[in-house]
């Protein structure tokens, strides 16, 4: 009787064995090369807003939220106030139909509809004065990041 034969057959997957290796670790250097890429860019974005911030220069969303302004030092509330008062019946040369030249001197039908726009939004101009010499402004608009406005209105 002959020997048995002591070679495996099919011979064993030494190449599948070697492969697998090589595959882990190359898995193990993406992942590291990962993990080391989020931490620089984290580091350099964190340098990025601190020099921004020693700046004095907003870096962030949280950074543009003003804080709260009361009503009678607050501007943006005067110019809203104007802008409700501001009466839609009347023409005026902004929202006509004539053809004017973007120089003086104007046509007599201009100071017309100019002169009775005054008259009729005279209860304006107070608001839009005391504003004008205000400093503080709040929008009262609430920022969150992203400042992305993704709806759609048809």
């Amino acid at each position: 009787m002959p020997d048995e034969l002591t070679i495996s057959w099919p011979p064993r997957y030494r190449w599948t064995k070697r492969w697998a290796v090589v595959g882990a670790v190359m898995i193990a250097a993406v992942v590291g090369t990962r993990v080391w890429w989020g931490y620089e860019a984290q580091r350099q974005f964190d340098a990025m807003i601190a020099e921004a911030r020693a700046q004095g220069m907003p870096a962030v969303t949280a950074d543009l939220i003003s804080p709260n302004v009361p009503d009678d030092r607050n501007a943006a509330f005067y110019f809203m106030r104007a802008a409700g008062a501001i009466s839609g019946t009347v023409e005026t040369p902004s929202n006509s139909s004539i053809q004017t030249p973007d120089y003086f001197p104007y046509h007599p039908k201009w100071h017309e509809m100019a002169s009775s726009a005054f008259k009729v939004n005279n209860a304006v101009y107070p608001d839009v004065l005391r504003a004008a010499g205000l400093t503080e402004v709040d929008w009262n608009l609430k920022l969150t990041s992203p400042l992305i406005i993704s709806s759609c209105h048809n």
